[in-house]
Order: structure tokens, then sequence, then C-alpha cells
């Protein structure tokens, strides 16, 4: 979530103290459009050594992956058993719709709830945490089933 946005921005600024250290947020919002602006007196985005933030997004999050883009590593998990549960249950509603009309200004509306419900799982560090339980989701060296 939001924690793991927040520890990405911490990460980036420490580096420019030479401490570099690797950081994990799962299924946090995109930053780099934000963050540019907060650290643009403080360190070069363009220069900052990327591959030590490793984002975990799911492949259906219409928050982890529309609202801004990632800095580093993006693997994605998620992509196996979406015939079925939870995740097709709420998030089959959605797909084929834009931005405008899925985040759109008609609140209650039969997709807004869609929206929400489908994102109450994808954007979720819980779901998250249950989904790599499985080996098949996430894999030892650190790769998911998403790539």
């Amino acid at each position: 979530g939001f924690g793991g946005t927040m520890a990405a921005l911490v990460s980036m600024w420490l580096s420019k103290f030479d401490q570099h250290i690797d950081t994990y947020p799962i299924a946090s919002p995109g930053w780099e459009c934000v963050f540019r602006d907060i650290l643009k007196d403080d360190i070069d985005l363009n220069k900052f050594n990327r591959k030590k933030i490793h984002s975990y997004v799911h492949v259906l999050d219409p928050l982890g992956s529309a609202m801004d883009r990632f800095i580093g590593n993006i693997c994605y998990y998620g992509r196996l058993n979406l015939s079925s549960g939870p995740v097709h249950d709420y998030c089959h509603k959605i797909i084929g719709h834009t931005g405008p009309e899925l985040f759109g200004d008609d609140p209650g509306s039969t997709l807004d709830a869609a929206v929400k419900d489908c994102s109450y799982f994808t954007h979720s560090p819980c779901f998250a945490a249950e989904l790599f339980a499985s080996e098949i989701v996430l894999h030892w060296d650190g790769t998911t089933d998403g790539g």
C-alpha cells in the first residue's frame, strides 16, 4: 500500500548519503512523477540506482499501475488463477473500460462499486501476502508468476 510508496521515497532520499537499501513495496501506487517533484532539490532521479527498488504489483490492480509510473524493478503477480475467485468475480467487470469511466464522477454506480471491490483485493498487501504464500506465485528467487 501507501507505506511501500513511502519506503521507496525514503530509500531514494537515503541514496544521497550513499546508503543504498533494497526496498520492496507491495501493492503500492506508482510514484515517479510525484517523487520527481518532491525530491527535485535533493537528488536526480535519473541518476538514482533503480535496481534497489523492487515493486510488486497485481496484474489487475486498477490503482497500482494506473496512477503513475514506478521507479525500479516491477514484478507483476496474480496472473495465475484469474478464471475464478474474488479477483475474477470483481475485476472482470472493469476490463474494457477507460480510465475516465473507471475513475469518473459517478459515485455509487455499479462500475464504481466494481472498481472498489477489485481494488480491495488487488491493491491489498494482505491479499498479496496470501498469494505470496504459494511458490507458484512468488518464486524463491523473488520473481513472480506475472513476470
